[in-house]
């Protein structure tokens, strides 16, 4: 927008739940692979749950309704055997947002377009993170991006 070029780009949906269970000890990143089980991954958030209680952080599939988040989430560690037998589960925080740039062929040509855009500008700035391409969120494009940044500006 800073250069009169208009960047909308489609988001993907992110769904996910927390969760505070009676679970004393660490889960791993564990994904769950079952087309029948709305939970894709889980991971465990560390410190902060009551004692003796652990909180997971659960990502469900992207097209889980908001009204279905709580049983699905509950459901799905069920199923995927991740809550103990006795353990009670109660979901402290759910919530259904659009999040990073789709991976779709639209989303990367107007990405593209933009950055043109952008670099026809010829502004005094180093393009980093998501502006220099789609998907560059991730921490170590992050450190990759600090890296050429740093290195133009010596």
């Amino acid at each position: 927008a800073a250069v009169g070029h208009d960047h909308a780009p489609e988001r993907a949906r992110s769904v996910l739940a927390w969760v505070e269970t009676a679970r004393d000890r660490p889960l791993p990143v564990t994904h769950v692979v079952d087309p029948g089980n709305p939970v894709v991954r889980v991971s465990d958030s560390g410190p902060g749950a009551h004692a003796g209680h652990r909180v997971l952080c659960v990502e469900l599939r992207h097209d889980t309704p908001v009204g279905k988040i709580d049983r699905a989430a509950r459901a799905g560690l069920d199923a995927a055997g991740i809550l103990d037998a006795d353990a009670s589960a109660t979901v402290v925080f759910l919530g259904a947002m659009d999040t990073f740039d789709a991976p779709t062929a639209a989303t990367r040509d107007a990405h593209a377009a933009a950055l043109a855009h952008l670099h026809d500008a010829r502004l005094d700035a180093i393009v980093v993170g998501g502006a220099a391409a789609p998907g560059a969120d991730s921490f170590n494009e992050q450190v990759v991006a600090g890296l050429a940044a740093a290195e133009a500006l010596s």
